[in-house]
């Protein structure tokens, strides 16, 4: 008997805990995940660009994929579509490799475009396209690709990772006692 209330007790523990972390996971469209983050490339060549939030980053950022461009364009939500007009005027060599690297003498590389795009799936799901840049100007872009680029982080938020751990906690533990029981019946 004690044993099932420790069971108990440890599962509502475990529920109780698992609620703000569910709540952080759910934030607006696209939300920044600062534990994918660790995995970051903390240098640049490539660079990277986000091109839909509501604020602008472009001289105090390197462009890694820790700290990556930001050009304010929160109307842009079909990021594919260049018939949007929120999204088709949105220029990355016009606005990033041509003002920003060309002017800072950056090295030649290749310049991320991510985007969160919203048309199929309210709470977003990322998009990338690649650039190339040659020290003074952009061309491309490629082909949209869907998910986040290499070097940018994982895509798995960190609170599904601890609350699948919790469950995966809660069953072994569950199991444990069930065969405790029956060992101690026979």
């Amino acid at each position: 008997m004690r044993l099932t209330i420790r069971l108990v007790a440890l599962s509502l523990i475990l529920i109780v805990l698992l609620v703000p972390l569910a709540a952080s996971a759910s934030g607006g469209p696209c939300p920044d995940d600062p534990v994918a983050s660790q995995n970051c490339n903390k240098t640049a060549p490539p660079y990277f660009v986000v091109t839909n939030r509501s604020e602008e980053h472009l001289w105090d950022r390197p462009g890694t994929g820790c700290q990556p461009f930001i050009l304010k364009h929160p109307d842009c939500k079909d990021c594919t579509n260049p018939a949007d007009p929120n999204c088709g005027g949105i220029d990355v060599n016009a606005e990033v490799c041509q003002t920003v690297l060309a002017s800072r003498g950056a090295p030649a590389g290749d310049v991320i475009e991510m985007c969160c795009n919203c048309v199929s799936n309210p709470s977003g799901d990322w998009v990338y396209r690649v650039w190339s840049f040659d020290g003074s100007s952009c061309t491309g872009p490629g082909e949209w690709q869907r998910g986040l680029p290499p070097g940018t982080g994982v895509d798995l938020p960190a609170p599904w990772i601890i609350g699948g751990l919790a469950v995966l906690g809660v069953g072994l533990v569950g199991a444990g006692v069930l065969v405790r029981r029956r060992v101690a019946r026979a």
